[in-house]
């Protein structure tokens, strides 16, 4: 502007419209310039607020422990969804950053192909994970054979009972994300269930069950469950049932 007005100064009637034209068409060459710079400057700052909105998004996985996958089957689902929902599904984070994520939170001696040479990018791995352990068959055969590996009537204490009940629950959990409709099962687990409960649990449910007609699973867990509170965590004497009257 100061050469401008030094221009104008000097010059002639004649002149002026032509200084006039050359400011506007300056003026023009300066707002897209001033615009392009600020467009760069907003695509650097987006740049550097990624780098550090993943910075935060690694910061905001800390606050919930990721769990740690041992190979066992039955401890797959846990750790898929999990992982999935924390780390895998997440569009902030880059491949690098997710395969390391992942070969912290797998065992490499239990599950080798995570450890030991790099052979892949982290989609590979993770699909080659999901190939081996996301098998219906394995998957349901490790979860019933929890249950069914559970030793049959156990020392009554607290933990044994509600051990049975956690495991009994956990599998049909599992089974039923699966898709099997678990809630039509009542008469082949209960029998099951009646067998690995502690014989003094199963004699409290009898006194309990006066019906004929076979029970509700989870009516039957629910009860024994109050049971277990009555027990100390290390009781191995079975409480008085509180339906029976002490012989007078």
């Amino acid at each position: 502007m100061d050469n401008h007005i030094a221009l104008v100064a000097g010059a002639t009637d004649e002149e002026l419209d032509a200084h006039e034209e050359l400011l506007a068409q300056v003026e023009a060459a300066y707002g897209s310039a001033v615009t392009e710079l600020q467009r760069m400057r907003a695509g650097s700052n987006a740049t550097g607020h990624s780098a550090s909105s993943r910075c935060q998004g690694e910061h905001r996985l800390d606050p919930v422990k990721l769990p740690t996958f041992d190979g066992r089957q039955e401890n797959w689902l846990l750790f898929k969804d999990i992982f999935e929902s924390m780390v895998n599904n997440r569009t902030d984070l880059d491949d690098t950053y997710k395969i390391s994520r992942l070969r912290q939170c797998v065992d490499a001696q239990a599950v080798p192909m995570v450890g030991g040479v790099y052979t892949g990018g982290y989609d590979q791995l993770w699909a080659e994970l999901k190939r081996r352990y996301d098998n219906p068959r394995r998957l349901v055969e490790s979860h019933v054979n929890r249950l069914l590996d559970l030793p049959e009537h156990p020392a009554l204490t607290q933990r044994n009972v509600r051990n049975v009940i956690d495991v009994v629950r956990s599998t049909l959990r599992a089974l039923n994300v699966m898709g099997l409709a678990t809630d039509h099962w009542d008469a082949i687990v209960y029998p099951i269930v009646l067998r690995k409960l502690p014989t003094s649990a199963v004699t409290h449910w009898t006194i309990l069950s006066h019906s004929d007609t076979l029970p509700q699973l989870q009516k039957m867990l629910e009860e024994i469950e109050t049971y277990a509170d009555t027990l100390r965590s290390s009781s191995t004497v079975p409480p008085r049932c509180p339906n029976l009257q002490a012989p007078t």
